[in-house]
């Protein structure tokens, strides 16, 4: 099973979200820093934790992925 259009879009959306996050913190432009998942990703899972504790949002709901197995979760 894949993501649909739609969630590959939101998948986009969040970690460019985060990138942009981490270029404005010190001031710059995104293109500034390097384009790094492996960071984007560490921030990605705090901020996915955080929402998830403190609002009714879903994992899927801010970042949709698909099971190692397959399904879409």
């Amino acid at each position: 099973m894949e993501l649909t259009q739609k969630q590959t879009q939101r998948q986009d959306l969040v970690d460019g979200l985060i990138y942009t996050l981490l270029c404005n913190l010190i001031g710059a432009e995104p293109g500034t820093l390097p384009w790094d998942i492996e960071p984007i990703a560490e921030i990605r899972e705090i901020a996915i934790d955080f929402i998830t504790r403190h609002t009714d949002w879903t994992e899927m709901q801010i970042y949709p992925y698909v099971e190692d197995d397959g399904r879409v979760k």
